[in-house]
C-alpha cells in the first residue's frame, strides 16, 4: 500500500486507518500584482480514512479578511500575522517583527526518517516533507509527517532553516499542528502530583482555548505530555503524545463556528531560541492517532511504543522479577545485610536483585555525595565488583541505584567543580531534598559522568541500572554562558546524549527511568530506558488510578510496579494476594524488607512468583483491555490482557471498596467461536472456585460470576482494603 500520494494540489496520508489530507491553494490579495503567484498549505482532513477529500475552489483573501480567520486556521502552522488565533510558530525575526508568512515552496517524499537527534520513532516507512518559506527574511519552515507499515500512528515534527543574514528567535514552536473537524470536545488529561500521578482529568470545551504542560524541566507528575481530544458530536477519540522528557505544551483551541485546533510540542514558557544564518533547529517529534474508542486507541498507543519506540534489544523480551532494597534497607545497606536479603528473595522466586540508594562514598543520609559515584569502601570493604559476584553465585542478576543528574553540596564533585552545578550568580541556590542539579548542558558534565559511570558498570558489571531524578529543575542556569532561553531543551538534550553514549556502549543492560516514582514517564525516557518506575504510591487503592491512567497510554512491559508495604508503613490495607493482582501488570517485583516476613508468607510470594512466571508474557505483552473504568466508576476497575492470537487471556477484576454490589465480570477481545478453560487463581483470602469451559462469546456476552470478592475474613482482617480475583482463561477448540 502507497501511504503518500502527492497529486496535483493534494497530498494524501493514508494509513490503513486514517488519513490526513492537505490541499495546495493558490494565494493572492485583493489588489496584489498577478505575477506573484503564491501558494498556501493548507490541512484538509485528519481522521479516520477515507480516501482523498478535495476542494478544488482557489482561496481569495480580500482586503477585509471576511473568511481569514477560519480558511487561514487550516494552515499547516500558524504563524503571528496570519490570522488572530494562537500560533504555533512566534519568531522574533531580524527586521524587529513578529510577523512571518510562510507560503508553499515543494512537497516531497522520502523513504524513512528525517535523521534528527534525541529520541524519535524507529523503523519509519515513509516521510512527507512540506517545504514553506517566508521570502523576506529567508526563512524555510519544513514539515515532516512520518507513517509506518504497521501503525496508524502519524509522527509529526518540525524544522525552522535560517538561510537569511540575520538571526531570528524562536519563541515558539510547536512539533504538531493539526485541526479536527468539531467544535464540541472532551478533553482527557493524565495529571497528578507525586503519589499520585496520571489520574484522569475531563474538561469540556465548546468555545476558547484549554491548555496544559510543564515547566518544570521534566514531562513530570503534574501532568504528562499524553492527551485525548474526543469529538463529542460523533464519538471520535483523538490521542497525541510527545517523543520528549522536557517541559512540553499542548493546547486545544476550540472554534465557536468552525473546528478545533490542536498543538502539541516544546513548552514556551521561557523558551527563547537565537538561530543564527545558516542554523538550524528541529523539535522532538509528537505523535497524533484517530479511532473508535479508547481501547482502540490504547492498542494503537501501545504498539507504536513496543514497535517504534523502545529499543529493539528490548522490545520483545520478558523482564525479570525485581527484589529493590529501598523500602526494606533504605541507607543502611553493607554487603551483609544486602546477601542475606538476596538469599531470601532468590527463595521466593526473583531473578535480579538491586541495591538501591546508598552504596557510594559516604552515602548514609541524602544530604551528602550525590556525584562522586564510587563504592563506600567502609560499607562494601570488597568492592562492588565483589558484591556483583556473590549476588550472582546466588543465581540472581544483579541492579545498582544511580541519580546522574544531581550533585550535593557535600561531595568531592562539588568541592572541586563548583561550576558543574546549576547556580546562579549571586543567588542562593534552590534546594530540593538538600541537593543540586548538575549542568547537564555543559559537555564537560556529560563526559564526567559517562566516565564515572563507565568505571562503575565495568566494575559492578550490573545487569540493570535504576536511573533516578528526584527533582526538579529550578534554576536553570550554566557557567558556560548558555542562554536561559536555550537552557532547558539544552538540559535535557544533555541528559539524552550521556543517555544514548551508555545504553550504545552497555546495550544489553536494561535501565529503569525513575524520577521519585513516574516524574518522568515518557516515550522520551521509554526510547532509551525499556521499563519505567510507575510511582512511589504502592497503596493498593491508589495504585489501581495509576495503573489505569498510565496503562491508556504506555504499555505494561514498561510499568515498574512492586508489591511493598501497601504505602510506606505496612497497616494491612490490603492482602498480599490483592497487593500482587494490582501490582504485578507490567514489570514486576517486591520492595520490602524480607527478612521481616514469615515463612507463611514467604510461600505465598514463592507461589505468587511462580504464577507470574508462567504467564508473564501475556502479563508483560498481552494487549490490553480496559472492562470496568475506575475513572468513570470508582467501586470497579477490570481489565483482560489478550493474546495475540486470542489463544489465552487474563481478566483481572477488582472491587474498589467493602459491600458494593457483586456484578458479573464481561471480557473482551476473546475469539467468540473458541470455548476456553477457565482458572481463577488460587490466594489465600478467597474460597475456590471452579467453572466449565464457556464460550468466548458467552464470556464477552455474559460474564462471569465470581461472587463477592472479599469472601472470606477480608473485612475483618483488611478493613479498608480492596479485593480482587486473576482469571486465566485457555482456549481448547
Amino acid at each position: 500500500m502507497k501511504m503518500i500520494e502527492i497529486k496535483d494540489n493534494v497530498i494524501a496520508i493514508n494509513t490503513k486507518g486514517t488519513s490526513l489530507i492537505f490541499e495546495i491553494k493558490d494565494f493572492h490579495y485583493a489588489g496584489d500584482d498577478p505575477k506573484n503567484k503564491r501558494k498556501i498549505a493548507l490541512q484538509n482532513y485528519f481522521g479516520k480514512r477515507m480516501g482523498n477529500k478535495t476542494n478544488e475552489t482557489p482561496l481569495v483573501i480580500n482586503d477585509f479578511g471576511s473568511n481569514l480567520d477560519y480558511v487561514l486556521g487550516d494552515t499547516i502552522s500558524s504563524t503571528f500575522g496570519w490570522n488572530n488565533t494562537e500560533p504555533s510558530l512566534l519568531l522574533f525575526n531580524g527586521d524587529g517583527t513578529y510577523v512571518n508568512r510562510f507560503f508553499f515552496v515543494d512537497a516531497v517524499v522520502r523513504k524513512g526518517p528525517k535523521e534528527m537527534e534525541g529520541p524519535h520513532a524507529r523503523d519509519v516507512a515513509e516521510t512527507l516533507e512540506i517545504i514553506e518559506k517566508d521570502d523576506v527574511l529567508d526563512l524555510e519552515l519544513h514539515h515532516y509527517y512520518s507513517v509506518f507499515e504497521d501503525s496508524d500512528v502519524i509522527v509529526v515534527k518540525k524544522e525552522l532553516v535560517n538561510k537569511g543574514k540575520k538571526p531570528c528567535s524562536i519563541r515558539k514552536i510547536a512539533s504538531l499542528e493539526t485541526h479536527l473537524p468539531t467544535n464540541e470536545v472532551t478533553i482527557y488529561t493524565y495529571d497528578g502530583s507525586w503519589l499520585y500521578e496520571r489520574f484522569r482529568h475531563e474538561n469540556k470545551l465548546k468555545d476558547g482555548t484549554f491548555s496544559t504542560g510543564s515547566i518544570v524541566g521534566s514531562s513530570s507528575h503534574k501532568h504528562n505530555p499524553y492527551i485525548e481530544v474526543v469529538d463529542d458530536k460523533n464519538g471520535t477519540i483523538y490521542g497525541f503524545n510527545l517523543i520528549y522528557s522536557g517541559n512540553h505544551k499542548e493546547t486545544v483551541i476550540a472554534n465557536q463556528q468552525f473546528d478545533t485546533t490542536v498543538m502539541v510540542g516544546i513548552n514556551d514558557f521561557a523558551f527563547d531560541w537565537l538561530l543564527e544564518p545558516g542554523a538550524s533547529f528541529i523539535t522532538p517529534e509528537a505523535i497524533m492517532l484517530v479511532k473508535d474508542n479508547q481501547n482502540e486507541l490504547t492498542k494503537e498507543m501501545h504498539n507504536f511504543a513496543s514497535n517504534h519506540v523502545i529499543r529493539a534489544e528490548f522490545r520483545n523480551k520478558e523482564r525479570p522479577i525485581i527484589y529493590n532494597s529501598w523500602e526494606g534497607l533504605m541507607m543502611t545497606i553493607n554487603e551483609e545485610n544486602l546477601l542475606h536479603s538476596a538469599e531470601l528473595s532468590k527463595q521466593i522466586g526473583v531473578e535480579l536483585f538491586v541495591m538501591d540508594d546508598g552504596w557510594f562514598k559516604n552515602r548514609s543520609t541524602d544530604t551528602t555525595s550525590l556525584g562522586d559515584w564510587f563504592v563506600d569502601e567502609n560499607k562494601f570493604p570488597n568492592g562492588l565488583s565483589s558484591l556483583s559476584k556473590k549476588i550472582k553465585s546466588l543465581g540472581l542478576q544483579f541492579g545498582i541505584w544511580v541519580e546522574p543528574e544531581m550533585i550535593s553540596f557535600d561531595s568531592d564533585l562539588f568541592r572541586n567543580h563548583p561550576e558543574y552545578a546549576q547556580i546562579v550568580p549571586n543567588r542562593n541556590p534552590t534546594l530540593r531534598r538538600t541537593q543540586l542539579m548538575l549542568d547537564m548542558a555543559n559537555p564537560d558534565v556529560v563526559d564526567y559522568l559517562y566516565s564515572v559511570l563507565s568505571s562503575m558498570i565495568e566494575d559492578a558489571k550490573p545487569d540493570y541500572i535504576k536511573w533516578d531524578y528526584n527533582r526538579y529543575l529550578i534554576d536553570p542556569y550554566s557557567s558556560t554562558g548558555i542562554r536561559c532561553g536555550e537552557y532547558m531543551h539544552r538540559f535535557i538534550m544533555g541528559t539524552y546524549e550521556l543517555i544514548d553514549r551508555l545504553v550504545s556502549k552497555y546495550p544489553d543492560i536494561l535501565f529503569e527511568s525513575c524520577s521519585s516514582g513516574g516524574g518522568r514517564y515518557d516515550l522520551g525516557m521509554c526510547y532509551y530506558m525499556p521499563q519505567v518506575w510507575g510511582s512511589d504510591n504502592t497503596n493498593s487503592y491508589t495504585r489501581v488510578f495509576i495503573n489505569r491512567g498510565t496503562l491508556t497510554a504506555y504499555p505494561q512491559s514498561t510499568f515498574g510496579a512492586h508489591v511493598s508495604t501497601d504505602g510506606g508503613s505496612d497497616q494491612r490495607r490490603t492482602s498480599f494476594d490483592d497487593r500482587f493482582n494490582i501490582n504485578c501488570i507490567g514489570a514486576f517485583g517486591y520492595e520490602l524488607d524480607v527478612r521481616k516476613l514469615n515463612e507463611e508468607d514467604l510461600k505465598l510470594f514463592k507461589k505468587q512468583t511462580d504464577y507470574y512466571k508462567k504467564h508473564r508474557s501475556l502479563i508483560q505483552f498481552g494487549q490490553y483491555y480496559v472492562i470496568d473504568d475506575c475513572f468513570d466508576d470508582d467501586r470497579y476497575y477490570s481489565f483482560a490482557l489478550i493474546g495475540k492470537e486470542k489463544e489465552e487471556a487474563l481478566l483481572v477484576a477488582i472491587e474498589m471498596r467493602k459491600d458494593v454490589p457483586s456484578k458479573k465480570w464481561k471480557l473482551v477481545g476473546l475469539d467468540e467461536k473458541a470455548t476456553y478453560e477457565i482458572e481463577v487463581r488460587e490466594q489465600k483470602n478467597a474460597k475456590s472456585k471452579q467453572f466449565a469451559p464457556l464460550s468466548g462469546k458467552y464470556l464477552m456476552e455474559n460474564g462471569l460470576d465470581l461472587g463477592q470478592l472479599s469472601d472470606t475474613n477480608d473485612k475483618e482482617e483488611y478493613p479498608r482494603g480492596i479485593s480482587s480475583r486473576m482469571v486465566y482463561l485457555k482456549k481448547i477448540n
